[in-house]
């Protein structure tokens, strides 16, 4: 009766272990994110298609809400990912380093002949009866003479009855880590399991791919998701399917089928990669995308016909992104060169040589005014005006004027040029 709720309580306890060991495969609505070797995530197959030529690294699925629960590592230089607490290898596509500590070991409780650990011992006994359809156990930590070994600290009674089971502690440190004083200490850096991040990791190696044993996300993967050689791992639901193959000649293809809203139209995008084996070939060859009226398993067995892409043309390919960056990086420096020129350099300007005023005759109407030049005043022979008559035989001549008028010479001279002033004046001003 003991072996049988033995039985019951192991095939329980494994049932629950393989449903939680493994995220979920949810709706794929979101293409696959190809990850190139700068880093750029490709998240669309309009990207991808414009990404030919770039070096292919690694291939994310995604689902609905657009996270990453599955990533297939294609290149062996793609830089593995490094937990929080770890520390990046030397070498970037090397794995990373786990902490030199994990705290001290811990204390955990089974019961004897069943061997499944639990935080406490109410939890083992407990889990032990109520698999068997009981409400649970009650401890006893003496051990007594119905207890089964003396090496144990305790009992398990059944509420209902039923018999007794004892249980042991063991004390242990996490996969990789030895127990030194208290204190679990790295032992084995390669036996140390990653952080658990929902995201269950694959390799490919020697033109194979296999879940990565040190990933507690694929301890216990979907069947049939990945193919029993290696060499094809798919995920289909809500209609859909993402395929990621190595070929025979050694590329990766990765295709995704997507029904239409009603249903009867599929289209299938599909990308081919170099070798992922080849450091210098792994790169995104091509792209395609055709459409099929089949559903279902029809639709799947269906590849993309390979006929031009009907993607976005507005995206640069990096080579085309490269040449550009280069080109601003000239304009760049050129632009630096002026600044500099145009500011403060430490060089004085020197002043400008004057010019003699024969080079500025000669500049500025040259022979203009030479007639002017040779101009002067003409000579005249002016006398006061004088007036003589003869009246009864007697002869009289008027000249007394020309004597005031030379007297007041100054005067009349000053007011002639007066009144010529303000002519000149007056005819400037009505001009």
């Amino acid at each position: 009766m003991k072996k049988r709720l033995m039985a019951a309580l192991i095939a329980t306890l494994i049932v629950a272990k393989s449903v939680s060991a493994f995220v979920g495969v949810p709706l794929l609505f979101a293409p696959p994110v190809v990850t190139t070797a700068t880093g750029l995530a490709l998240s669309t197959w309009a990207a991808i298609a414009a990404g030919v030529g770039a070096m292919l690294y690694t291939i994310g699925l995604r689902d609905n809400a657009g996270n990453e629960f599955m990533r297939v590592r294609v290149n062996p230089n793609a830089p593995a990912e490094v937990p929080s607490g770890w520390t990046a290898a030397s070498n970037a596509a090397n794995d990373p380093i786990p902490p030199n500590t994990a705290g001290g070991p811990t204390t955990q409780y089974a019961l004897v002949g069943v061997n499944l650990f639990f935080n406490t011992a109410q939890m083992a006994c407990d889990a032990f009866y109520q698999s068997n359809g009981q409400s649970g156990g009650h401890i006893v930590y003496a051990p007594t003479a119905t207890c089964s070994s003396a090496s144990t600290i305790g009992c398990c009674f059944g509420n209902e009855g039923g018999g007794n089971i004892a249980f042991y502690t063991q004390t242990s440190c996490p996969t990789g880590y030895t127990n030194t004083s208290g204190t679990c200490t790295l032992s084995n850096a390669s036996a140390v399991r990653y952080p658990a991040n929902s995201r269950c990791g694959l390799r490919i190696s020697g033109g194979v791919m296999t879940y990565d044993s040190r990933d507690p996300d694929c301890d216990t993967p979907p069947a049939g998701m990945l193919s029993t050689d290696g060499k094809t791992l798919t995920v289909t639901q809500g209609g859909q399917r993402v395929q990621v193959k190595i070929n025979t000649d050694g590329t990766v293809t990765v295709t995704q089928w997507t029904p239409s809203a009603s249903g009867t139209t599929t289209t299938m995008n599909s990308a081919r990669a170099g070798d992922p084996a080849s450091a210098s070939s792994s790169q995104i060859k091509s792209a395609s995308q055709s459409t099929t009226t089949a559903t279902g398993e029809d639709a799947f067995s269906q590849a993309p016909a390979g006929q031009t892409p009907q993607f976005p043309d507005d995206y640069a390919r990096d080579a085309t992104v490269a040449a550009g960056n280069a080109v601003l990086g000239q304009i760049n420096t050129k632009l630096a060169d002026i600044k500099t020129q145009l500011t403060t350099d430490g060089m004085q300007p020197s002043d400008p040589t004057p010019r003699s005023q024969g080079d500025v005759e000669g500049i500025f109407f040259p022979g203009t005014f030479d007639p002017l030049k040779s101009w002067s005043m003409p000579a005249r022979s002016v006398a006061c005006p004088t007036w003589s008559f003869t009246i009864w035989s007697h002869s009289y001549t008027l000249d007394s004027h020309c004597s005031l008028i030379e007297n007041q010479r100054a005067v009349v001279s000053t007011i002639c040029l007066l009144v010529y002033a303000l002519i000149a004046l007056f005819i400037v001003l009505g001009a």
